[in-house]
């Protein structure tokens, strides 16, 4: 197997991921706030931690305390009442090879670090990978949560990149069972319109979160002079030529298409994140996934 390039999860990164919770959404959080743990333990009134007050909480869960002796709007957060069914859908296609370090690399070296998270909340966890042969694995034994994570974590990293990606096919797969969560980790190439089958995940009541990777290389192109590009997928040959309007035409096309997606995503209540492989999967996970993620306090 080929080594990792891109962080693993090593003592240091558990040590955030130990201070991570998945974030419900606005319609959720009267009832699924940040304490995933008591899904078979506890009550949804019990409390858990508080935070700043957000446009749609709902108000009967402010701290009137707080906004008396301090005058800021803060919410109470509590357990809640069940888990979370979180999927995580990995993509594993040829095209995930590009970049340095590869685009799969911090792929599911990202899928490892939210599948801790989603595990150490006592959520119920399902991983699917495709193309690759891997089946797909729903995690519900909390039990033996830290050997169901220690074996999560061998899989990710045992897997390769290769083969054709049929995005719709790996969305259809991944909401056979519900799902409260969807996060589809994937550079959504072959590029085509998705609307259509990001719709679908939504319309079942599942959140929608797509993280789109993609290396540096592939948002600038280094190329100054003729190229033969070979789209690895379908070993399809095309010559470009390396002026400065042929780059900046690429780039511009590469942002329309970036838009296209993230309309596509937001249409249906979902989140769209733009992931680099330049970037450092700490600040991922704290700044890009925000919106994804909260902080708790230990």
């Amino acid at each position: 197997m080929t080594e990792s390039v891109a962080p693993w999860p090593d003592r240091k990164l558990l040590t955030l991921l130990r201070r991570l919770a998945i974030y419900p959404t606005v319609a959720d959080r009267s009832a699924l706030f940040v304490g995933q743990r008591s899904n078979r333990r506890g009550l949804s009134v019990e409390p858990a931690d508080s935070r700043a007050y957000v446009q749609g909480d709902d108000l009967r869960h402010l701290d009137w305390g707080q906004l008396a002796k301090f005058d800021q709007l803060v919410v109470r957060l509590f357990y809640a009442q069940r888990a979370l069914r979180v999927t995580i859908a990995l993509d594993c296609s040829a095209s995930m090879t590009l970049g340095t370090p590869r685009k799969f690399d911090m792929a599911r070296s990202l899928a490892a670090c939210l599948g801790i998270i989603a595990l150490q909340g006592r959520n119920e966890l399902t991983l699917v990978t495709a193309p690759s042969a891997v089946s797909t694995q729903r995690v519900s034994d909390f039990a033996g949560r830290d050997l169901i994570m220690a074996a999560t974590l061998a899989k990710l990293r045992s897997l390769e990149a290769g083969g054709a990606m049929d995005l719709p096919s790996l969305l259809n797969r991944s909401t056979r069972k519900p799902a409260d969560m969807l996060m589809v980790i994937s550079d959504c190439l072959p590029p085509r319109d998705f609307t259509g089958a990001f719709a679908a995940v939504a319309a079942g009541g599942t959140r929608l979160i797509v993280l789109h990777t993609l290396c540096p290389e592939e948002c600038q192109p280094p190329f100054v002079q003729r190229v033969t590009l070979c789209d690895s997928e379908t070993a399809q040959r095309r010559e470009v030529s390396g002026s400065k309007t042929a780059r900046d035409a690429y780039i511009n096309a590469l942002q329309r298409w970036r838009n296209d997606l993230s309309q596509s995503v937001k249409s249906c209540g979902g989140i769209f994140i733009d992931i680099s492989t330049a970037q450092d999967i700490e600040t991922v996970l704290t700044h890009h996934l925000s919106g994804v993620l909260v902080a708790q306090q230990r």
